[in-house]
C-alpha cells in the first residue's frame, strides 16, 4: 500500500492515509490544499474529496476535486439549466396561448353574432 507524507501535516509526521481514514469515519468528506499541474510548487489550492470504504477489498475508495473546478461545473449546470427553463417557459406560454385563443374562439363568434341582431 502505497502512503505518502500529507504536507499539510509534515511537522506531525502524518500519513494521507490517516487523514483519510479520520474524514471517513466523521463526515466522508476531507479539504485540504493541494498544488495543480500547472504550479507544481504550490499547494494552495482547495480541494474536497469525497471517501467510500469497500468492505469487500478492504479498500477507502476516494474522489477528489479542485474546488474551483467543481465551482465551474456547477456555474455550468446551473446556466444549461437556466436556459432550459426559460425556453420550457416560452414553449409552454406559447401553447397556453392557443389553447385560450381556441377556448375563447366559440364565445368570439357568440358575441360577435348577438353584436349583429
Amino acid at each position: 500500500m502505497l502512503i505518502c507524507l500529507s504536507l499539510n501535516n509534515l511537522v506531525l509526521k502524518k500519513y494521507i492515509i490517516d487523514d483519510l481514514k479520520e474524514a471517513y469515519i466523521n463526515d466522508k468528506k476531507w479539504e485540504y490544499k493541494w498544488n495543480t499541474s500547472e504550479d507544481k510548487e504550490n499547494y494552495k489550492y482547495n480541494k474536497i474529496s469525497w471517501i467510500d470504504f469497500n468492505d469487500f477489498f478492504g479498500w477507502y475508495i476516494v474522489s477528489s476535486i479542485y474546488e474551483e473546478d467543481l465551482k465551474t461545473k456547477a456555474n455550468e449546470i446551473n446556466k444549461i439549466i437556466l436556459n432550459i427553463s426559460i425556453i420550457l417557459l416560452l414553449v409552454l406560454l406559447t401553447v397556453a396561448m392557443f389553447i385560450i385563443k381556441r377556448l375563447l374562439n366559440p364565445i368570439s363568434v357568440m358575441t360577435k353574432k348577438c353584436k349583429s341582431y
